[in-house]
């Protein structure tokens, strides 16, 4: 969408897939740029107490320029940070290419080909999320999907076949009961959801949203950081009337809803002890409200650090290898300045990293100055 005004006249702001039209005008990156560029933010996400991430980098223009960059910053040992590629790919060809590149690349537990990312909707903040009812504070839109169903299960469909799990950015619950829908198809005959697919967001849920999630054993990426974003403008945006569940990340824990933690950076901070203070106060970063947002939805501590630890690996297919510490498994984990499971919540947010281990090795120790 290409907003115009009153007068017909184009406003200068591009909504979602309009956006695309602006892409010539980026100017190309090289090899070299981008490798320094991916160096500085891995060595940001150690300093945060990350030792592993998924990076949604690649898509059908950049396949190849993205691949090769990440494949020299392995190859020089620059990577403190396990990295897990999720790939925006928008049309058959381009999948089936990186399926091939997949599966002719050699196994390896830092750089790993994940899923597939789609988007099927914008965001609740630009009032592009795909909503089954207009907004309550602009009735004249219901969102934007950014894709058809039949897109979605074509591409969905064609990564299952081949085995790849499949990711969907979904916020409205427009969006989320199509991608329900498609992923219901594809796995008819293996219900119990082999390959781990999820949806990424899912903020905009009901009770019955909630339960064919449950049902269909689909995995929740959630992040916490958006609480201190949305808390003062989701029942604005959609109505009180459709308050119930929303944000409602304790209650999918609470039903054996598969729920990991990310943060959806660069848009916000991807700070680990940030966002486990958001699950477990529902306080924005000023400590507001006193009593937190939708406070039934608060997790514990254990519920919180869970979110980017164990359920993280579990979403990743790594369980057997990261996510806890135990003999056996890969040495990563990092040391934090304080017990957040004994101080008042309210001190996680500025608890600091002090180090990040990764396979055994450090890979960021903090200064005593910092």
């Amino acid at each position: 969408q290409i907003d115009i005004d009153e007068q017909g006249c184009p406003t200068g702001i591009f909504r979602e897939n309009a956006m695309l039209l602006l892409k010539p005008l980026d100017p190309p990156l090289t090899v070299t740029q981008i490798k320094e560029r991916l160096a500085l933010a891995l060595a940001a996400a150690a300093r945060a107490g990350l030792t592993t991430v998924h990076s949604n980098d690649i898509t059908s223009e950049n396949l190849d320029l993205m691949l090769e960059a990440y494949r020299q910053l392995r190859a020089e040992d620059r990577m403190p940070v396990r990295v897990v590629l999720q790939c925006t790919l928008t049309d058959p060809e381009s999948l089936m290419r990186y399926l091939e590149i997949k599966e002719q690349t050699p196994s390896d537990e830092v750089l790993v080909f994940g899923p597939l990312k789609l988007l099927t909707d914008g965001s609740l903040g630009a009032r592009t999320a795909w909503m089954r009812q207009p907004y309550a504070d602009d009735p004249s839109t219901r969102g934007i999907a950014t894709m058809t169903r039949a897109q979605l299960d074509e591409l969905v469909s064609l990564a299952h076949a081949h085995g790849l799990q499949c990711v969907c950015h979904a916020i409205g619950d427009a969006a989320i009961e199509m991608v329900l829908d498609t992923f219901e198809n594809v796995n008819r005959t293996s219900p119990d959801n082999p390959l781990r697919h999820g949806i990424v967001h899912c903020q905009i849920t009901n009770p019955r949203i909630l339960q064919g999630m449950k049902d269909q054993d689909l995995l929740a990426y959630i992040q916490p950081v958006f609480i201190d974003l949305d808390m003062n403008t989701v029942e604005p945006a959609i109505g009180a009337h459709r308050m119930d569940k929303v944000y409602a990340w304790k209650s999918m824990l609470d039903m054996g809803i598969h729920a990991s933690g990310g943060s959806d950076a660069p848009v916000v901070s991807f700070d680990a002890m940030e966002n486990i203070y958001f699950a477990v106060t529902r306080k924005n970063i000023k400590g507001q409200p006193e009593e937190g947002w939708i406070p039934s939805e608060k997790m514990s501590v254990d519920e919180a650090v869970k979110l980017f630890t164990k359920n993280a690996a579990y979403a990743s297919y790594t369980e057997e290898e990261n996510g806890t510490i135990e003999v056996g498994k890969n040495a990563d984990f990092v040391v934090i300045e304080k017990d957040i499971y004994e101080i008042d919540p309210d001190e996680i947010k500025t608890t600091k990293v002090d180090m990040t281990v990764l396979d055994g090795e450090i890979v960021y120790e903090r200064e005593a100055e910092e």
